[in-house]
């Protein structure tokens, strides 16, 4: 005959418990770390303004920050590297999709940065309508100009 004796029981202590119901409790109830954020130019007709950027949390119904980077932004794109805007006064700049505030800024030229063609790994192409055409690197830095040629600017 087989002696059949009781395997001593397991107890799950809290060393145990304390991360699984943290694991259950993130799963069940989703951080806003999760939340969809859009970042967008607002413009604000009653105040006048042209200016401002935001970052919007759709989850949560409600405006994260605000930044006004230029007189008159052109387009907000946001990127690996930041959130990107161009406004009317030649001037390129990212801004940390966290909190808004200026990575870096750093002027195109004296016209327009209008359009926004991508983020390459070069840099960003952007130009002022269908004249003007800048590359600029991800730390801000214009590596390349065309107008009626493309050419590397003097350093």
């Amino acid at each position: 005959m087989r002696d059949i004796r009781r395997s001593p029981q397991r107890r799950i202590g809290p060393a145990l418990v304390l991360p699984v119901v943290a694991l259950l409790a993130n799963f069940l109830f989703p951080s806003s770390a999760s939340a969809t954020v859009r970042f967008v130019k607002w413009d604000k007709p009653h105040a006048g303004s042209r200016a401002n950027v935001a970052a919007i949390d759709l989850s949560a119904h409600k405006v994260v920050w605000q930044a006004a980077p230029g007189k008159s932004v052109n387009f907000v794109v946001e990127t690996q590297t930041g959130i990107l805007v161009g406004t009317d006064e030649g001037t390129l700049v990212l801004l940390n999709p966290a909190d808004g505030a200026v990575v870096w800024k750093t002027v195109v030229d004296k016209a327009e940065v209008t359009r926004f063609y991508g983020d390459t790994e070069e840099g960003f192409f952007v130009s002022s309508g269908d004249e003007r055409f800048w590359l600029v690197d991800h730390g801000g830095k214009v590596v390349m100009r065309c107008a009626d040629q493309c050419f590397e600017p003097r350093r």
